[in-house]
Parts: C-alpha cells; structure tokens; sequence
C-alpha cells in the first residue's frame, strides 16, 4: 500500500496510522495496537510503549481527514515539560502517547522537578478501579508551581499534590503519601472518597 497523507497530523501506511510524525522519524513511539490498524505516536520517553486493543478500529476517510470513531487521540510533547497534561477516560476511550494501560492500572509518564532528576520520566500510577466511568480523569504537572494535580469527574474539581520534593514514581492509591502532599486540607475529603469509589 502506498503512503497516504491525510491531512499534517495523519499518515496511513500499510496498516499503520503515523500520528503527529512522519513513518520514519527517529524518536521512541507509543503504539496503540488494535486487531486491524496500529496507531502510532512520538512519546520523546526514551524507550516504546505498547497498548494493545481486543477490538478493530473502525475509521472514515474524508477528502482531506480521517474519523476515528469510538476513540480519541491526544498526543502532548513531553520535551515541553514545564506543563504536561494526559487525559484518560473510560466513557470515552482516548489514545495518549504518555500513558501505558495495563490491567489493573493506567501509568502516565511524566517529568518533573528536573533540576532533581535530570529531567527523567517518572510514573504517575493510577488504579482503573478508582476511576469513575463517566467523565475524564485528568492528570497535570506544573513544573513551575512544582505541583501534580488531578481533576475529578464529573464537576472536574481538582485535587492539587506538593510535588517539590519528589523524585519517585507516584501512586495514587498511596494514601499515607499522598495525604501528607495534598496541598489544601479541603482536598483530603475528596482524595479519600476518590479511594472510596464515591467519586
């Protein structure tokens, strides 16, 4: 099959969808792996990331795009690490570059505090069954403000974590660690009934 440009973003080779980058751009990938089509990503991570999809993906052709129905791609560029953003979420399945989905858990990879780490990924450790299925659960990092936050559905009320001091992998569930971070006391109701599924 020859190489099809489907607008800037989109590239269809073979069964591959190049999104945000050329077929053969030299940076470490996220791959979405479905039945019919691998969707691929830059993730500038370091090393690949590999999801795989039980299902096919169904897409539509237009004259200049291309629908992907049921799914979402969001790509963000870790290299801008001063603000990142990733998106997960159950009701409306998106494709990130920065997360890896596994059965129990979703890792989003980020950076921060660089000027303690070097500027290396970490994980921010999200358990699927926290996560409410309607709405987006939205995790951000302020390497400025050197805060993590994450935005609860469906009101999208946040929850903001003082990551100053951190150079580790962070997990949600870890609540005696995550308590002590949380940066307003009025927060901790909200984290805890987060753990208590009543989100």
């Amino acid at each position: 099959m020859d190489t099809e440009i489907v607008d800037e973003y989109l590239i269809i080779k073979d069964n591959n969808i190049f999104y945000y980058m050329p077929p053969d751009f030299s940076v470490t990938k996220t791959y979405w792996h479905f039945k019919n089509y691998n969707i691929i990503m830059p993730n500038w991570l370091g090393f690949d990331i590999h999801n795989f999809k039980d299902d096919e993906l169904n897409i539509e052709k237009m004259k200049d795009s291309l629908i992907i129905k049921k799914y979402m791609i969001y790509c963000d560029d870790i290299r801008h690490y001063y603000y990142i953003d990733s998106i997960y979420s159950k009701q409306t399945p998106i494709l990130n570059n920065l997360s890896e989905l596994k059965d129990d858990k979703i890792i989003f990879y980020v950076i921060y505090n660089p000027d303690l780490n070097g500027g290396k990924p970490r994980k921010v450790i999200v358990p699927l069954d926290i996560i409410p299925d309607s709405g987006e659960f939205d995790v951000e990092i302020d390497n400025l403000a050197k805060l993590l936050c994450i935005a609860l559905p469906p009101s999208y009320r946040r929850i903001f974590f003082n990551i100053k001091n951190l150079n580790e992998n962070f997990d949600i569930s870890d609540a005696q660690k995550c308590i002590k971070m949380i940066l307003e006391k009025e927060q901790i109701e909200d984290y805890i009934n987060l753990l208590l599924g009543k989100i």
